[in-house]
């Protein structure tokens, strides 16, 4: 039987290769989390020595939309410290092994609670990162005369291109919907606002009215 052809490479390749590419980025991964007022959450990251920690956080919504920050080393000392942010971005290089601490600090609030997203990706120097050696799984599966007819350089250019341009869309659209529900909880707080108001306004032309009538 022979084998199906999809951009000029056998199926099977490319279902493996959008099965390694989840292996692939283990190293990545996203959380939303609930800050309570005058409250701090931390969290940990085993590093490696020369590796490097990226770190994307936005508040989505609570008071000022802001919060404090800290990186620190395995050994305590900080790193990174932001005050009072509404969102930023960091890239840090490990200059030891061990676990990498990082607090969100919402301490300054005393009555409201903050809604934060943040990303967190660790890498190596060349971009990889300590899985990447599954990159070249794909090679055990292909027999040797479905490779006569492509290059095998190309074929891995194809696929690294793919993988990479997955990995983007994938944190582009993470980003998105965290700007989308950041605008959505404005929008509603505004429009209770402007209820409430809209309500106490009437409430008191009228209660006027009334008077006035009376009198």
């Amino acid at each position: 039987m022979s084998n199906m052809y999809l951009y000029g490479y056998p199926v099977y390749l490319v279902i493996f290769f959008l099965y390694n590419i989840q292996i692939s980025y283990s190293s990545e991964y996203d959380l939303t989390v609930d800050i309570p007022a005058g409250g701090r959450s931390c969290f940990f990251e085993t590093v490696k020595l020369g590796q490097f920690i990226e770190i994307d956080y936005q508040v989505i919504d609570g008071g000022d939309n802001d919060v404090s920050f800290i990186a620190q080393s395995p050994a305590g000392y900080p790193l990174v410290t932001d005050i009072r942010k509404r969102d930023n971005a960091h890239k840090i290089k490990a200059m030891e092994s061990g676990d990498y601490k990082i607090c969100f600090d919402n301490s300054f609030s005393r009555f409201s609670s903050k809604l934060l997203y943040f990303e967190l990706i660790v890498e190596n120097a060349d971009g990889t990162n300590d899985n990447a050696k599954n990159d070249d799984d794909w090679m055990e599966f292909v027999k040797a005369d479905e490779l006569l007819d492509m290059s095998v350089d190309n074929l891995k250019e194809t696929i690294a291109s793919m993988k990479n341009n997955f990995a983007k869309s994938i944190q582009q659209q993470s980003m998105l919907k965290i700007f989308e529900a950041k605008d959505r909880n404005i929008m509603e707080n505004n429009c209770s606002k402007v209820t409430t108001w809209s309500l106490i306004f009437i409430s008191v032309l009228i209660s006027t009215g009334i008077l006035q009538v009376g009198l």
